[in-house]
């Protein structure tokens, strides 16, 4: 995954930076780091390390929380296959743990734990116990095809009840409409 992730955003990455460089004589916008600062936020940007803000190119953002998730799966490969999904559930049960005591945050995660522990990564979770059900149980055409519309219907509805939603309450219930 890090042969398809970097390439392609060290180009478009750099190219925001050149922006903001040949703008405003810093690789950062002058709207959220100091000349100081700069630097060390392009370099964490290109290495899509947390940062506790948006990397230099925002839409970035995603990338920080796929590549947290790689390196957690990449740990969970190397556990044996039948105690993966005991893994996995480790990992929800640490985020539920988050997600009911402590509270909701807006803004980006400064650290590898806590973007490893943002209720975003349930998304992840969620993709990856519908994999292991898609391996180990078998519907009938109808009824499955029946299940994606209900999920399309439940999906439109969530939108329509999200409309407006903001900061911190748009990420949990985000992980609810999106999961």
């Amino acid at each position: 995954r890090a042969t398809r992730v970097y390439p392609l955003w060290w180009v478009f990455c750099a190219l925001m930076a050149l922006y903001f460089f040949v703008t405003y004589g810093q690789p950062a916008s002058p709207a959220f780091v100091t000349p100081d600062t700069a630097w060390g936020m392009f370099t964490r940007s290109m290495l899509l390390w947390p940062q506790g803000q948006m990397p230099v190119l925002s839409v970035g953002w995603t990338l920080i929380f796929e590549m947290a998730f790689y390196a957690l799966f990449a740990l969970l490969l190397l556990v044996p296959a039948k105690w993966r999904p005991v893994g996995l559930m480790v990992c929800a049960v640490a985020l539920l743990y988050r997600w009911n005591f402590t509270p909701a945050e807006s803004g980006m995660p400064d650290s590898w734990i806590m973007t490893l522990l943002d209720p975003l990564c349930f998304e992840f979770l969620i993709g990856a116990a519908v994999a292991y059900g898609l391996k180990t149980v078998r519907l009938p055409a109808a009824l499955a095809i029946g299940l994606c519309g209900v999920g399309v219907v439940i999906f439109i509805a969530v939108m329509i009840w999200l409309n407006g939603a903001e900061g911190a309450a748009m990420s949990r219930n985000r992980v609810l409409a999106f999961g």
